[in-house]
């Protein structure tokens, strides 16, 4: 939920199909509505991933750069619309971010894990992002993506390091506490 100084929401839901069925009117509504968007938005994505690991890195680069821009789009297109603050569009844009990390991120990890001859052609500009996170946002603790993009992240890193140190050992096992050293 995203609320200013002096807003009024109101927040309309079906109990029975909870989150697709959230609508927000009031001062915040536009923002709130096109929050809860992308956030639906990025539950399908997640279903999504599981099939679109089986495709190149490239294509699969394309894939994500075609849902990122896509997505700027309409935030570009609420900008013109309607009068949004500053703050709302920085948090808007790190929901986009994050969500595209995270494609990113999850997708290494599945290719590294079930397809490790596709992934040798994981090109280095494939992770440029990382050059660009910003991890000291203050709001950026509060979005949903930003927290599933960390926790693939710095999974992703600790299987790199781990294959660094030891580059015998099995470093995708997530659940032994061998893995932690």
């Amino acid at each position: 939920v995203y609320l200013e100084p002096h807003d009024s929401l109101k927040l309309r839901v079906n109990t029975l199909q909870f989150d697709e069925s959230l609508v927000y009117d009031g001062t915040s509504g536009v923002e709130n509505n096109f929050l809860i968007e992308n956030y639906l938005l990025n539950q399908k994505n997640s279903e999504l991933i599981l099939s679109y690991y089986k495709i190149s890195p490239e294509d699969f680069q394309f894939k994500t750069d075609s849902i990122k821009t896509s997505r700027e789009r309409k935030l570009k297109s609420l900008k013109e619309k309607h009068q949004l603050s500053e703050e709302f569009l920085k948090i808007a844009q790190k929901s986009i971010d994050f969500e595209y990390y995270d494609m990113r991120e999850r997708y290494a990890f599945l290719m590294n894990k079930y397809n490790h001859k596709k992934a040798r052609n994981i090109s280095e500009n494939f992770y440029s992002y990382r050059n660009n996170i910003d991890f000291k946002y203050k709001n950026t603790s509060n979005l949903f993506g930003y927290h599933r993009f960390l926790d693939n992240y710095l999974k992703n890193l600790s299987i790199e390091l781990c294959q660094k140190i030891h580059p015998s050992k099995d470093c995708y096992d997530l659940n032994t506490y061998n893995n932690l050293d």
